[in-house]
């Protein structure tokens, strides 16, 4: 996990509109928000950004009628979403008794075949600035348990009638996430996350954007003791 900030009064969004680099997200808010002008995560109400989805929205902006705004309740309450899929961003703090602090946890499925959105260059990138001696292993780790848990499903569970159609997918499909990790750990590409800009919407003022859709989506109730 990582904590977001976002510092008060300085025009910019505490994070611009994105998708994320694992599957699912749970963000607790750990300041005071009492008094808090802006601020306010807004999430797209659209069930799929990801991919081909995601590359529409870069060219053509975010539909602002589809955008819910979710107030936090206080410090303590969180948001579980898969944010791989769920297009959101934070808009900027205007006003605050102190910076925005959130908590950002962020969660993997367990079904190894299942498409893995994990970004190589999001770990090197500004805000993580993870050390560059511990993220080509971290990273070769990861892939390592993906390509592991293929393998164990040939070996323990896959049924004997299996077509060699189906072993060779398999067996094609690793081969080929291993190699495109090679790539990205040896620089040799790029897998750098994009932002969609908030200045690139259906054409409406900026005095009409921000206010959303409310009351659709709310914060668990469940506190966390802080």
């Amino acid at each position: 996990g990582h904590t977001n900030v976002g510092q008060v009064a300085t025009g910019q969004p505490v994070d611009k509109w994105h998708v994320d680099s694992t599957d699912y997200v749970l963000i607790t808010i750990i300041s005071d928000i009492e008094e808090m002008k802006g601020g306010l995560l807004r999430v797209l109400q659209q069930p799929d950004s990801s991919g081909g989805h995601f590359q529409e929205l870069l060219l053509k902006g975010v539909p602002q009628e589809l955008v819910e705004t979710v107030k936090y309740t206080g410090p303590g309450y969180a948001i579980f979403m898969q944010g791989s899929k769920i297009l959101h961003a934070v808009t900027p703090v205007l006003e605050a008794r102190e910076p925005r602090y959130s908590l950002v946890n962020s969660y993997m499925t367990r079904d190894v075949f299942l498409r893995d959105p994990t970004k190589y260059h999001t770990f090197l990138s500004k805000g993580f600035d993870d050390r560059k001696d511990v993220v080509p292993l971290e990273y070769a780790r990861h892939k390592a348990w993906r390509v592991k848990g293929q393998m164990k499903y040939i070996l323990d569970e896959m049924a004997p009638g299996a077509t060699s159609e189906e072993i060779a997918k398999i067996m094609e499909t690793t081969s080929e996430e291993l190699k495109a990790s090679a790539l990205l750990i040896r620089e040799q590409q790029q897998d750098n996350a994009a932002f969609v800009d908030d200045e690139k919407t259906d054409g409406r003022a900026e005095a009409k954007r921000g206010a959303g859709r409310k009351g659709g989506m709310q914060p668990v109730t469940v506190r966390s003791k802080l």
